[in-house]
Order: structure tokens, then C-alpha cells, then sequence
């Protein structure tokens, strides 16, 4: 009685760390690039917390882009991943970040050019069919028009 209830968060510093550098030491011999997703929880401490282990940023939005700056993460560490990239993806791509496209067609919402990704669609259920990601057979000719266009670095995930 007469208490007032806030909700807050604890943060475990050391358990981010521990994580973060288990993650790292599974994935080891296997190329991968560890990133924090910024829509899990934008609160710049942890962010920053992150980017301190060597974990990329991976942004969503305009928005995002702004709190992982905020935290201290330079666009040239972020991934812009997600079907609606906002002007901000070309500042990833100057910077020397990567911006991940769902589709051949997700090239035109960039001005820039630099290192990019496609997403693979991959059907895990019949019938499942997703906004997400580019079909299969589409990443051959996604990766010549990206490279045609002038990105110097397209890959897969």
C-alpha cells in the first residue's frame, strides 16, 4: 500500500557478455557475422552492450538506424534489413553497412550502391509463402542485376 509499481528492466551486463561470447565461440569455423536486432529491445545501453562484443546492429527502420547511432554503433556496423527500407538505408551503404534485400525490385528503394544480401524465402511448411526473402531460383539473376547496377559484394544468407 502507498507503493507504486514501475516496470523496468534489469539488465545483466555480465550475462550479455557471457552470451554473446558463447554465441561467438559456437558459431566459430562457420562464417558468420553476429548482430543484435534492435527491435528486441532498443534501449541504447544494451545496443552499445553489444556492439562492444563485436555484434553488428541489424535496423529495420529509419527510426532504428537513429537509436543504434544514438547508442554509439556507426552506420558502417548496422545491417538494414526489412521490406520497407527507409532513406537511411543509403547512409548504411555509404558508410560501408550492408543492407539486406527481400527482392530483386527491393534494389530500387536504395539510391546508393555498396555491400548487400539477399534473403532466401525458404519454404518450411507447404503452402507457407512469405513477403520475406527471394526465391531460390531468383538469387542467380538478383545477384547479376545487383552487381550490374554496381554493388561490389553480394552474397547470400
Amino acid at each position: 500500500k502507498g507503493c507504486l509499481a514501475m516496470a523496468y528492466y534489469l539488465i545483466d551486463e555480465r550475462k550479455i557478455d557471457e552470451n554473446s561470447s558463447a554465441m561467438k565461440q559456437a558459431m566459430k569455423g562457420i562464417p558468420f557475422v553476429p548482430a543484435y536486432s534492435v527491435k528486441a529491445n532498443h534501449i541504447p545501453h544494451i545496443i552499445r552492450r553489444f556492439y562492444d562484443n563485436g555484434y553488428l546492429a541489424e535496423v529495420v527502420s529509419d527510426i532504428e538506424v537513429d537509436i543504434a547511432k544514438s547508442a554509439g554503433v556507426p552506420c558502417s556496423h548496422m545491417i538494414y534489413n526489412g521490406p520497407a527500407k527507409g532513406r537511411k538505408a543509403d547512409d548504411v551503404l555509404e558508410a560501408g553497412g550492408i543492407v539486406v534485400f527481400d527482392s530483386p525490385e527491393d534494389m530500387n528503394n536504395v539510391h546508393r550502391v555498396g555491400r548487400c544480401m539477399f534473403r532466401v524465402a525458404i519454404n518450411i511448411e507447404n503452402g507457407l509463402d512469405t513477403r520475406f526473402g527471394t526465391k531460390p531460383e531468383l538469387i542467380p539473376s538478383a545477384v547479376r542485376k545487383a552487381r550490374d547496377i554496381g554493388f561490389d559484394a553480394c552474397s547470400n544468407i
